[in-house]
């Protein structure tokens, strides 16, 4: 083989690393439309969507889904909120619709009030802020990060 095809060969060879890294991180934000909860829960934590899928082969995420997802892929799944959770609404449960709700939480104060980002509660489809009450967050489980077990 010339040196001339070995390059060439090398060079494609590094172009290909460096696209499978790059597209690496967020490679499955396609799957979920712009405005929801489950494209922002994604974006804040796309490990537990890519963990699902690499190990379980999942496709479907709709809200609700995380938390069962979550835990067949080895993530701690609970009712008490940690700083960097994703929040899981079960259908219907807590205002949420038939699909469920995501949230990201942002921290958790010392009164257990658990302060989240969410998008597309009450239909709007921006980022906002809300502030939970303990009974409140009592309803929903929460997807801790994998060296929280």
């Amino acid at each position: 083989m010339s040196r001339t095809a070995r390059l060439l060969i090398l060079a494609c060879l590094s172009l290909a690393v460096a696209a499978t890294t790059a597209s690496a991180a967020g490679e499955h934000l396609h799957w979920f439309k712009k405005g929801q909860c489950t494209r922002y829960a994604y974006q804040k934590r796309p490990d537990i969507v890519d963990q699902g899928y690499a190990q379980h082969g999942f496709l479907h995420w709709d809200g609700w889904e995380w938390s069962g997802h979550a835990k067949a892929s080895g993530f701690k799944v609970d009712r008490k909120p940690h700083k960097g959770d994703i929040a899981v609404w079960q259908p219907n449960v807590g205002g949420a619709s038939s699909k469920g709700h995501l949230a990201y939480v942002e921290s958790v104060t010392a009164k257990h009030k658990v302060k989240i980002t969410e998008v597309n509660w009450n239909g709007s489809h921006k980022p906002g802020k809300r502030t939970l009450s303990p009974s409140y967050a009592k309803k929903l489980e929460f997807i801790h990060r994998l060296s929280s077990k």
